[in-house]
């Protein structure tokens, strides 16, 4: 395939926005404009990306081979349904159909991320999933080749399992963390960085050893007494986050989540 060239113009003004904007620019793919609900939004992005803002979705969307929505997934079908015929539209969302754009040429390009202006994106290892219709695909990915590395191609059902359980493991995680740290800064002596090699070792645990080497510590043993010492100390500074862990380690104690049933054996651990 040859490289995609044609005109891109960006509806949002968001922090996914400000990256794929950033990219496009990085990438040489001419850049109509943004058009944004919120014209104050709008105009800030396109002055700090050096673009025209458009007043007007209309007058953008005549100018462009490709018009992008990275706008919330509440606000895309109602803006959908009043699209004029043209461009190839595209959506970055994790969550709604391909067909949520029909009946015009459409096509999905989805990072698989955590996107804010105050942080970098490695594009370079970033996977990003497309979709399209047939007679979009050249231009959907053309245009995902031209700007990314890792792409691939997902359907809707896929997409959207794959998007849940990125929201979960997401939040799930920044949440636990966050929590942590609460209850770490309240002693001077305890560093959270300290923290950052065994959050590196998780990742590399889940990503590359088998299950059963995942998990460690008390609860993996069956050491009840233990599990609700813990339990208890986290209640008298933390009320919310030992909520979570008597959750979690419950279901590990369970037998169905590692514990001892599953294999009878595991690593040390406080």
């Amino acid at each position: 395939m040859g490289l995609w060239r044609g005109r891109v113009g960006i509806v949002g003004a968001g922090h996914l926005a400000w990256h794929i904007l950033y990219r496009l620019r990085v990438c040489e793919v001419p850049v109509v404009g943004i058009w944004n609900r919120t014209a104050g939004r709008g105009e800030w992005l396109a002055r700090r990306m050096g673009v025209p803002f458009y007043a007007r979705l209309e007058e953008l969307v005549v100018r462009c081979d490709v018009v992008w929505l990275l706008v919330a997934d509440r606000a895309i079908p109602d803006l959908a349904g009043r699209l004029p015929s043209g461009p190839v539209y595209i959506h970055s969302s994790g969550s709604l159909p391909l067909d949520v754009l029909a009946p015009h040429r459409r096509g999905v390009i989805y990072p698989l991320g955590s996107f804010h202006r105050a942080r970098s994106v490695d594009w370079l290892s970033l996977p990003v999933f497309v979709e399209w219709t047939a007679e979009s695909r050249a231009v959907v990915e053309g245009l995902a080749m031209r700007l990314f590395v890792r792409v691939g191609r997902l359907a809707t059902p896929a997409r959207q399992r794959l998007h849940r359980v990125a929201v979960v493991v997401n939040n799930l995680v920044m949440w636990l963390l966050r929590a942590s740290r609460r209850v770490l800064y309240r002693d001077g002596e305890v560093r959270p960085e300290w923290f950052l090699p065994i959050l590196r070792q998780a990742v590399e645990n889940w990503a590359y050893y088998p299950e059963e080497t995942w998990l460690s510590g008390p609860a993996v043993r069956g050491d009840v007494s233990t599990v609700v010492a813990h339990w208890r100390a986290l209640c008298a500074s933390d009320q919310a986050l030992a909520s979570v862990f008597w959750l979690i380690n419950g279901y590990i104690l369970s037998g169905d989540g590692w514990g001892q049933g599953r294999n009878g054996q595991n690593s040390g651990g406080a």
